[in-house]
């Protein structure tokens, strides 16, 4: 398998950047999710910041995603898909890499505003996006939380229509992304 992508083919730089990041988004869902429902404590403190940590490696995929993608145009979709269904599609992929980069930066926001440090891993630490700021920590909360949500309809979308490829259409579209070859 190629590194690169072409007009038929993912590469494996653009499936391993797909399959990490999303193993990380999910992950980071479930995570957010759970520690919102925990009481301030150690516990608590100590998932904000390997969700902080992991927040920075999803943005930072992200943006190799974004550079990658400036010099290797996506594969071309199998088959002649009606304008409508090809413009869906990739309003929903555009839509998801938008968010996937928004989200981390919205949680860095609201981090910097409420005066708390931003640690990857605890080997360094990000500079502060603004000032502190109650108002704006608080907005940015609610930012990131809606944002969440509208990641979950879109991954929920995104995979329906990665299932209807493989088993309605029985075409490719699902192979290619798993690095494995099939029918074009």
């Amino acid at each position: 398998m190629s590194l690169k992508d072409s007009n038929r083919r993912f590469g494996w730089l653009s499936i391993t950047n797909h399959w990490l990041t999303a193993t990380l988004v999910i992950v980071m869902l479930f995570v957010g999710f759970y520690m919102a429902g925990l009481p301030r404590g150690p516990e608590k403190l100590q998932m904000i910041g390997m969700h902080k940590s992991i927040g920075i490696t999803i943005l930072a995929l992200a943006i190799l995603r974004l550079f990658w993608r400036a010099r290797n145009p996506m594969p071309d979709m199998l088959g002649n898909p009606p304008a409508w269904r090809h413009l869906a599609a990739r309003t929903v992929q555009f839509s998801l890499l938008g968010l996937i980069l928004l989200m981390p930066i919205s949680g860095w926001i609201m981090s910097s505003a409420g005066g708390h440090p931003v640690s990857f891993f605890g080997l360094f630490t990000l500079p502060p996006l603004v000032d502190k700021s109650k108002a704006l920590g608080e907005a940015f909360h609610e930012i990131h939380e809606i944002l969440a949500f509208v990641i979950i309809a879109l991954l929920v979308i995104h995979v329906l229509a990665a299932l209807k490829h493989a088993f309605l259409d029985r075409d490719a579209t699902l192979l290619r992304m798993l690095g494995r070859p099939g029918r074009d």
